[in-house]
């Protein structure tokens, strides 16, 4: 979106911008990880794998699930890191916005998202943690209703970049439900 405008073909660029920016992988090399691929290695051997959008779905096919059997629709997650030691799914859906907008109406249905995604890795014995990754403009006490709903709906909300802490509770097995 520019700055002052109204949306439309530019607020996919600076979205864009806003995702690169908080690029998962990035931050998983800044913190001593190695990134080849979709794998993501530590000292202790492979961490967790690395998945956007429609690839989520290639990796539950290889693991013998049609999403269809749980959903009647993808839904392309941002980003995907999927940690075998735990089994369990980290979602990051990214919003980024400037000015109000249709942005506003997608965070309350982040109840619904997490439900889906809960009952799609059900199917393979996963648990999964839902993120919201904000920019700052979702500070606004007109968001403050909204961002209570989320996190009462399971979700976590962060702004402008994730704790380290959340990688490594989804990665520990003793952590997981």
């Amino acid at each position: 979106m520019i700055k002052g405008g109204t949306g439309g073909a530019n607020t996919n660029l600076t979205g864009l911008r806003f995702e690169k920016d908080t690029d998962l992988a990035d931050a998983l090399i800044s913190l001593g990880y190695l990134v080849e691929a979709d794998e993501v290695r530590g000292d202790a051997g492979l961490f967790c794998l690395l998945m956007r959008k429609r690839s989520l779905y290639r990796f539950l096919k290889r693991k013998g699930v049609d999403y269809l059997d749980y959903m009647s629709n993808m839904m392309e997650p941002d980003e995907c890191a999927y940690f075998p030691d735990s089994n369990h799914f980290l979602i990051v859906e990214k919003k980024w916005q400037e000015t109000s907008g249709s942005v506003d109406e997608k965070l309350a249905a982040c109840d619904f998202k997490l439900r889906r995604y809960q009952r799609l890795f059900a199917s393979i014995g996963a648990g999964v943690t839902m993120v919201y990754l904000l920019n700052d403009y979702f500070k606004q006490d007109r968001y403050r209703d909204v961002i209570s709903y989320m996190k009462e709906s399971g979700c976590q909300v962060y702004f402008e970049e994730l704790p380290h802490d959340i990688l490594i509770e989804c990665s520990t097995p003793s952590s997981r439900t």
